[in-house]
């Protein structure tokens, strides 16, 4: 293994400890438990203190705070995650149903983050200060400054109601015999506007510094004596200016992966997409601190991934780069 990454990964462990611990520190901190939000959800389908106090023993919610954080580590090392106290259902299996739905949801809002951002970065900067420019920018500060939710809620009023070009929510349309292939197009068309609202930030971003780098790298001596060559527009550009262009741009791609993650949690909820986020959210609700903390982890690993990802990049890129 690559020094560099193995310095890294031994890096992480120390990172990864401290997020969970301040997760739980902070989740001890707020009133109640999973059997209190059970009572009160239940409505009395549970009564007295002897029933409370054996559900609070069964969980092991009878034990001080640092042995059930002891606990909880101990098996995340072993591999288990722990039950849901609500249902009993292991909590490695709630998440083994839920991810992937969610990875769909990021992957499809970075393609589509990547494949318009970069190509609108280019053309923005090429074009400075024309009117495509000057609207091309208009739209990146609507993209960063417009919150989510509100995209969400005015994209599937004017999409999906008015103009009935996708549907408002949903993983697939019930009750239809589809093919394998016709499934496949049905769940790229429940994921394509959730995709876009997920993305809209993250595009933006990516256009607003692709087009200041491209602006700086176009301004080069090299791109001058590139072009005196008599070479191609577009090839000045791919070769010589984007790839150069590139490396802030992998930066920003890299930070936005823990972005999407997040993000996905107000999404998902209200495009009710069968995710990562509706799952934390009824984990919250209820206070199942097994699941919140598995999620808040798999939440550290995917920025703790992401950034490894990112510098992993750089070489990839720049030949300059290089990790020894």
């Amino acid at each position: 293994m690559n020094p560099y990454i193995f310095r890294r990964i031994l890096q992480a462990f120390p990172v990864l400890l401290g997020i969970t611990l301040i997760t739980f520190f902070f989740t001890e901190l707020a009133p109640g438990d999973a059997v209190s939000a059970m009572l009160l959800e239940q409505q009395g389908g549970i009564s007295g203190e002897i029933d409370v106090a054996a559900l609070r023993a069964k969980y092991g919610l009878d034990q001080p705070a640092p042995v059930r954080y002891v606990r909880w580590l101990g098996g995340i090392l072993q591999g288990n995650m722990g039950v849901r106290v609500r249902s009993g259902v292991p909590v490695a299996e709630e998440i083994g149903r839920r991810l992937p739905a969610t990875l769909q949801l990021m992957l499809g809002a970075m393609l589509i983050s990547i494949g318009l951002g970069i190509p609108l970065g280019v053309w923005s900067a090429l074009r400075q200060y024309s009117l495509t420019d000057y609207i091309l920018t208009g739209f990146v500060f609507m993209g960063i400054s417009v919150p989510g939710f509100f995209a969400a809620i005015a994209l599937i009023y004017l999409l999906a109601v008015k103009l009935g070009w996708f549907p408002t929510s949903g993983y697939s349309t019930p009750g239809q015999d589809f093919t394998l292939w016709q499934q496949a197009l049905d769940r790229l068309h429940h994921m394509a506007l959730p995709a876009l609202v997920l993305g809209i930030e993250s595009t933006a971003a990516i256009m607003r510094y692709t087009r200041a780098s491209m602006l700086e790298v176009i301004r080069q001596d090299y791109m001058v004596t590139a072009r005196s060559k008599g070479l191609p527009t577009w090839l000045v550009v791919s070769r010589h200016g984007l790839r150069n262009a590139l490396l802030p741009v992998i930066t920003i791609i890299g930070l936005r992966l823990p972005s999407l993650f997040g993000g996905a949690i107000i999404i998902e909820t209200i495009f009710n997409w069968p995710g990562m986020g509706t799952l934390y959210m009824d984990g919250v609700s209820t206070r199942d601190y097994p699941l919140i903390m598995s999620m808040v982890l798999i939440s550290a690993v995917v920025i703790v991934v992401s950034n490894l990802i990112t510098d992993l990049s750089y070489a990839l890129i720049d030949p300059r780069v290089r990790y020894d």
